[in-house]
C-alpha cells in the first residue's frame, strides 16, 4: 500500500512526495520568497541561492519548528525536543556558519586578486585607489606610485579620461609621462582601466628620443586642445602633441609632433612631424617654423593637420609665405651669381661689365692661348659644337673655349662669367654662338669678340 501523509491544511491523506495537496491544492513544500530578488527559495535558506543575499541571520540556538516535511513520516519537532537533539542542532548550525564565512572569504579574495583579465603580470598590475573624483591626472599619479612606475624620474605630461558612446565618462584613462636628460629622453603612454574601485594600469609604448628637450605642457605649447579624446569613424583616439627641441643653442632646428593613439588597439595610429627652424616671435615666444615631413594621408592625417593648426608653438607657413620665401631665395642666388660673374669678368680684364649686365653689346677682351699647349683634356669637356670656321667646347667647370680654324689658334670665350651650362650656334656661318648661363643667355660673336645678353 502506498505511503501517505496528511495535508496540514485540510487533513486529507496525500501520497508521500507530493508537492501540492490533491484535495485542497495547498503547498506541501516549505518555501518562502527572497526579500531581495523575490524568487521562491527553500524555507530554511539563510542565503538566497539565486542572488546570494542573506535571507535571515544564522540562529545561535536550535529553534523550534512547526514545518512539516512531506517526505518523511516522522512527526514535527516540538519545544519538548530532548536536550541532546538541541545540541546536535547547535553543532550543525555552527558548521553551517563556519562554511558560510569561509565561502564569503573566498569570494572576497577572488575579487581582490583576480580581475578576470587574461594578461600576464608583466602586462598588467592592479592598484587600489579611491573612486574617480574627476581628476584624471591625480588618479594617474597615484596609480603610477602604487605600482612603482615612477622609478625613472619621469614626469606626468598629460592624462585624459575616455568617454562612452553617450558622451559620459568612460572606464579608461589615457596618460603620458616623459623624461629629458643629456643621455636619453623618452615618453611613455599608459592605459588605466577602471574595475570598480580599482585601476588596472598597462604600459603601451615607450619611445626614446636621444638628447632632445621635450615639451608637453599645454601652456608652453599654447593649445587648449591638448590632450583630447577624439572620435573618428566610430573609434576613439587619444590625441596629444609635444615639441622636440635641441638642448643647446648651436642647433637652430626643432620639431613639433602631433599624435593620434588608438585606444582599443593600444598603438600609434597616425603621427605628423613638423620640422623647421626654431625662432622667437615678436613677443619672445619660441616657435618652430615647421613643414610636415612625413605626409599623413587619409582622414587621420587630415584630422592631425587640423589639430596642429591650434598649436601656438608651431607655425605652418601658408602657400603665399612659401612662394615669397622661394622668390627671395631665387633673388639672393641670382644676385650672388651676378656678383660672381662681375668679379670673374674683372679678374679677366673684361671692360664695361656693367654695360653687359644692362643688355648692351660689349667688346670683350680675348685671352689667347698657345696652340702648342692643350687647354684641357678630352674628358674635361661636356659638349662640342663644330662650325665652318670654329669648333667650340663647353667644359665641366663652366668655361667655354674656341678653336679658330683659319688662324689655327685657341682662345677663351669670355662672356662675363664662368658658369656656362650649355652652348649652341645662333649662326654658324657668321660665327655667332649662344652661351646659356645660370643667370641668363649671352650671345657671343666669335669673329668680333663682342657679347650681349639676350632674353
Amino acid at each position: 500500500m502506498m505511503s501517505e501523509n496528511k495535508c496540514p491544511n485540510c487533513g486529507h491523506n496525500v501520497p508521500v512526495g507530493s508537492r501540492f495537496c490533491n484535495n485542497c491544492g495547498a503547498s506541501l513544500v516549505n518555501e518562502k520568497e527572497c526579500p531581495s530578488c523575490h524568487n521562491m527559495i527553500p524555507g530554511d535558506s539563510i542565503f538566497c541561492p539565486v542572488c546570494r543575499e542573506m535571507v535571515k541571520k544564522t540562529p545561535t540556538t536550535a529553534p523550534a519548528t512547526d514545518a512539516w516535511n512531506p517526505n518523511t513520516t516522522e512527526t514535527p519537532t516540538t519545544s519538548d525536543t530532548p536536550a541532546t537533539s538541541q545540541g546536535e542542532h547547535k553543532v550543525r548550525n555552527s558548521i553551517i556558519a563556519i562554511a558560510i564565512i569561509l565561502f564569503v572569504g573566498l569570494v572576497i579574495v577572488r575579487q581582490c586578486y583576480y580581475s578576470g583579465d587574461k594578461r600576464t603580470p608583466e602586462e598588467m598590475s592592479i592598484a587600489t585607489t579611491t573612486a574617480d573624483d574627476g581628476n584624471s591626472v591625480d588618479i594617474f599619479n597615484r596609480t603610477l606610485e602604487a605600482n612603482n612606475l615612477k622609478g625613472d624620474g619621469d614626469r606626468i605630461a598629460c592624462a585624459m579620461r575616455t568617454i562612452d558612446e553617450k558622451g559620459n565618462p568612460g572606464d579608461k584613462i589615457m596618460g603620458v609621462t616623459y623624461l629629458c636628460d643629456d643621455l636619453h629622453s623618452f615618453y611613455k603612454v599608459y592605459t588605466l582601466t577602471q574595475n570598480g574601485s580599482e585601476w588596472n594600469i598597462k604600459l603601451n609604448l615607450t619611445k626614446y628620443i636621444n638628447g632632445r628637450n621635450l615639451v608637453f605642457d599645454r601652456a608652453e605649447l599654447r593649445s587648449d586642445e591638448i590632450p583630447m579624446i577624439d572620435n573618428i569613424g566610430g573609434k576613439h583616439y587619444f590625441y596629444f602633441a609635444y615639441a622636440n627641441l635641441p638642448r643647446n643653442n648651436e642647433d637652430p632646428n626643432g620639431m613639433v609632433s602631433a599624435i593620434l593613439f588608438d585606444i582599443d588597439d593600444a598603438r600609434i595610429a597616425a603621427q605628423l612631424d613638423y620640422e623647421g627652424e626654431l625662432v622667437r616671435t615678436a613677443d619672445g615666444q619660441p616657435q618652430v617654423i615647421g613643414r610636415n615631413s612625413n605626409g599623413g594621408s587619409g582622414i587621420l592625417g587630415a584630422r592631425l593637420r587640423e589639430h596642429a593648426q591650434s598649436i601656438g608653438y608651431l607655425h605652418i607657413p601658408s602657400q603665399e609665405e612659401i612662394d615669397a620665401e622661394r622668390a627671395e631665395k631665387a633673388r639672393e642666388e641670382a644676385e650672388k651669381l651676378r656678383a660672381d660673374s662681375i668679379a670673374y669678368a674683372r679678374e679677366h680684364n673684361v671692360e664695361q661689365v656693367e654695360n653687359l649686365e644692362n643688355g648692351e653689346e660689349v667688346t670683350m677682351n680675348v685671352k689667347q692661348y698657345d696652340k702648342s699647349k692643350p687647354l684641357f683634356r678630352a674628358e674635361d669637356f661636356t659638349k662640342k659644337i663644330n662650325g665652318p670656321g670654329y669648333t667650340v667646347f663647353l667644359c665641366k667647370d663652366g668655361k667655354v673655349y674656341a678653336f679658330n680654324k683659319a688662324s689655327n689658334s685657341n682662345f677663351e670665350v669670355t662672356y662675363g662669367g664662368s658658369n656656362a651650362t650649355d652652348i649652341g650656334f645662333e649662326d654658324s656661318e657668321k660665327g655667332i654662338i649662344n652661351v646659356r648661363t645660370t643667370t641668363g643667355k649671352v650671345q657671343y660673336n666669335l669673329n668680333t669678340h663682342s657679347a650681349k645678353k639676350v632674353n
